[in-house]
């Protein structure tokens, strides 16, 4: 009996793993492979045709991105607060034109961040507006936080440097080599009398004092950066510095050198119209028996402790000699 039995578990196992193997027809397994060769077959033609034809798309699709996100200049280039706002704005644009320009002509928008055309371009071009006291110093920074971080990317570009500061403007009529006479016009210049690049009709350049009647003055319109000629606007200039730190400097408007062939005799002009003869510098004072800049300061002091005006109210006072001699009275309102 227990042999009978074994025997007839052995025909159902047998009979259980033909039955298994009838599932897999002779039809059914190689439809499977097929779809795994047919898979093969189509991704190694991709591959093809991504080689052969999809990768030059592919490359100017990618260029086409990075020129659209080609960074834009975030220019920290700041003049001071005395520039007038539209040689501020003018000197601004001449530095981002210059970045522009250059920055274009690199092979590859993302090998710009390791080019120094760019920023040589805009040391060159300020250096040639005249405003540079020392050289530029200009340099690739970060000094704000994108605020999205897919915003357009940006080139932050630093710029340090010392600004000429104008000191007085002098009013002039400009000449031709021929002799021909131009409009009277203002022209600003430092310390050194050294021309800056700003100019303009009388009264256009307001806060510094004036320069009137120079004694010499430039052939042509007085190139930026070129030195004032003569030596009477050298002198009206170290009048200037002289009197800078005196609490009255404000009513100081003008030096007046009509009289300057007088032995360099100059004139202060008040903020009212007076005129205060200060005389000459000090190294010429001696020879013609005036003070020295120190007795000349005392004297302007007491006149402005006396009567609260460097004029001391009239239309014409002498200070160089002893003591404030009023010549004429009553300069009246300008």
């Amino acid at each position: 009996m227990a042999r009978s039995s074994t025997k007839r578990g052995s025909k159902k196992a047998t009979k259980k793993r033909g039955s298994s193997r009838a599932a897999e027809t002779p039809t059914a397994w190689p439809a499977r492979r097929i779809a795994v060769l047919v898979a093969s077959v189509l991704i190694a033609t991709g591959v093809v045709l991504a080689g052969g034809l999809g990768m030059p798309a592919l490359r100017d699709h990618a260029a086409g991105i990075l020129g659209t996100r080609q960074p834009t200049l975030a220019l920290h280039l700041y003049p001071p607060r005395w520039m007038p706002r539209d040689e501020a704005e003018r000197i601004r644009r001449l530095a981002s034109d210059a970045y522009a320009e250059t920055a274009t002509d690199a092979a590859s928008p993302s090998r710009e961040a390791l080019s120094a055309a760019p920023l040589k371009a805009i040391h060159d071009v300020l250096v040639d507006t005249g405003w540079a006291a020392t050289p530029p110093r200009v340099r690739r920074g970060r000094l704000e936080a994108a605020a999205d971080a897919e915003a357009r990317p940006r080139s932050d570009v630093i710029v340090e440097m010392a600004w000429r500061r104008p000191a007085a403007v002098v009013r002039w009529v400009p000449r031709t080599l021929d002799g021909t006479r131009g409009a009277i016009r203002d022209t600003a210049i430092d310390r050194e009398a050294r021309v800056l690049p700003l100019a303009g009709p009388p009264e256009s350049l307001a806060g510094w004092p004036v320069i009137l009647v120079p004694q010499d003055t430039p052939t042509a319109t007085g190139a930026a950066g070129t030195t004032w000629p003569g030596r009477d606007v050298a002198d009206a200039l170290g009048l200037l510095e002289l009197l800078a730190d005196e609490e009255f400097f404000e009513q100081v408007a003008a030096v007046d050198l009509a009289e300057y062939a007088r032995g360099r005799r100059m004139l202060l002009v008040s903020r009212r119209g007076g005129r205060v003869v200060w005389g000459a510098p000090e190294e010429a004072g001696v020879f013609q028996g005036e003070v020295d800049d120190a007795r000349k300061l005392a004297n302007l002091r007491s006149l402005v402790q006396a009567t609260g005006y460097i004029d001391g109210g009239e239309a014409r006072t002498e200070i160089m000699l002893s003591g404030p001699v009023v010549l004429e009275g009553d300069p009246g309102a300008p």
